[in-house]
């Protein structure tokens, strides 16, 4: 129904938001993800652009953890 699809997609960009949130936290800049509800379509390419952010911070943290694990072993 309509507006069980208006649902998803505000479950939808209030993760994207999320995200950007976590991303910025990391060291990224933070990304503005207003979508509008009634514009679907474009979640799918918002949520590509978010799988990457997610690619990079993944990568970002695992080298934090190794940093970190470096300077526990240098003292």
């Amino acid at each position: 129904s309509a507006h069980q699809r208006k649902r998803i997609a505000e479950l939808l960009t209030n993760l994207l938001r999320d995200l950007a949130e976590i991303g910025a936290a990391v060291g990224g800049s933070e990304l503005d993800f207003k979508l509008n509800v009634d514009t679907v379509g474009k979640l799918e390419e918002e949520f590509t652009v978010a799988r990457l952010h997610i690619s990079k911070m993944k990568s970002e943290v695992k080298n934090i953890v190794q940093r970190c694990h470096s300077l526990e072993s240098a003292n």
